[in-house]
């Protein structure tokens, strides 16, 4: 499985972080298809599986497979309040499907679809479970915006240091501490070669040397 960076990319919309003004619409009132702020409950069978868009396309991706009946999602982040949202993976983005149902391969065809990420080019390869339903649930309510912007409470003994995650979907993974304190810590991970910030209970983390 090739490893998703943003850097690769090459996009025009990632680029000059421009977004169509009617996805924009769609934004700010909440209505743009897939990024419901909440985790989203698969069917029994279905898996999250990851697609590429053609350059600028990924928000035509997302209309036109929300369209065909699949449900889709495009992670969208804000790095600062007085910058506009941008893709949060360039051009890729999710879309869930039961591969033993043949009626996935239609996304080949899909208008602004450059491929689904496979293995050997033939088979798509799962995203692994509860890192789409984790990014959901850090959207902001009302639009699903990942909001990078803030940065917590004033830390505590782990902030600096790297940690090991214990618990939960992102179990094993080492990062490191943004932000800490009794309850909460910030650790900053790398999924599928973007670094992210995620807010998890204290105690579901340990010194990485630990």
């Amino acid at each position: 499985m090739k490893t998703l960076d943003r850097r690769e990319s090459g996009n025009v919309l990632d680029e000059k972080h421009e977004i169509p003004a009617t996805a924009k619409a769609e934004i700010s009132c909440g209505s743009l298809p897939g990024n419901q702020h909440f985790p989203q409950k698969l069917p029994p069978g279905h898996r999250w599986y990851c697609w590429k868009a053609k350059p600028g396309d990924q928000f035509r991706v997302l209309r036109e497979l929300s369209a065909q009946g699949f449900r889709a999602y495009l992670p969208l982040y804000i790095e600062a309040e007085d910058k506009p949202a941008k893709p949060l993976f360039g051009p890729y983005g999710f879309v869930a499907f039961d591969r033993m149902d043949s009626h996935w391969r239609a996304i080949h065809s899909t208008r602004g679809v450059a491929h689904l990420v496979c293995l050997d080019h033939t088979r798509p390869v799962p995203v692994p479970s509860g890192i789409i339903e984790a990014l959901q649930a850090r959207g902001r309510p009302g639009d699903g915006i990942i909001d990078e912007t803030y940065r917590g409470p004033e830390f505590t003994d782990l902030a600096g240091q790297q940690v090991r995650i214990t618990e939960g979907p992102f179990a094993d993974l080492h990062g490191l501490c943004r932000w800490s304190n009794q309850k909460r810590i910030a650790v900053l991970i790398e999924v599928m070669g973007r670094a992210i910030e995620i807010s998890i209970q204290r105690k579901d983390v340990i010194g990485a040397t630990a």
